[in-house]
């Protein structure tokens, strides 16, 4: 058998590894940000909801790694191992820059189909109904939010027009 069936055979599992340090996931965040032109505070916000910096993450519904990608999922972007966090980042990115297309780069849209599945938000045409699914909208929207204006905070402020 071929290694990479092999792989598939037997789940990955998470590596004993700590959570990376503040800031050491910054250049991979940076790089796959650019090459798929998302901001990286968005990726990080993700990230943040979806496993909070914890690249051994796995939820009860079996969603592994840092963007806590289901196996279907993972298959589905080529992932051979959901808990290395270059794969997982670069295919969580992905994955959601595929739903931003989808749903024409409306955010909360996205973000719903990134955790309740596209299929739910194509049946409401709306985030659906779920207290997980808008919970996650919100919190990633907030992050996002809080993680752009961090970014801001090395650009000095333009001073007002005076009139």
């Amino acid at each position: 058998p071929s290694a990479t069936r092999a792989r598939r055979n037997h789940p990955p599992t998470p590596l004993g590894r700590p959570r990376p340090a503040p800031g050491e996931l910054e250049p991979l965040i940076q790089e796959v940000s650019q090459r798929h032109n998302l901001p990286a505070s968005l990726i990080k916000a993700v990230i943040r909801v979806e496993s909070n910096f914890n690249p051994a993450a796995t939820s009860p519904k079996g969603a592994q790694g840092l963007m806590q990608l289901m196996p279907g999922t993972a298959d589905d972007l080529q992932v051979t191992n959901a808990y290395d966090v270059q794969e997982n980042i670069g295919a969580g990115t992905r994955y959601l820059k595929m739903l931003l297309e989808k749903f024409n780069y409306r955010l909360p849209l996205a973000l719903a189909a990134y955790n309740a599945g596209p299929k739910r938000v194509d049946q409401h045409q709306d985030v659906p109904p779920i207290k997980e699914t808008r919970n996650f909208v919100r919190d990633v929207c907030e992050n996002f939010v809080k993680y752009s204006g961090e970014q801001n905070l090395e650009k000095p402020a333009s001073p007002l027009p005076q009139k």
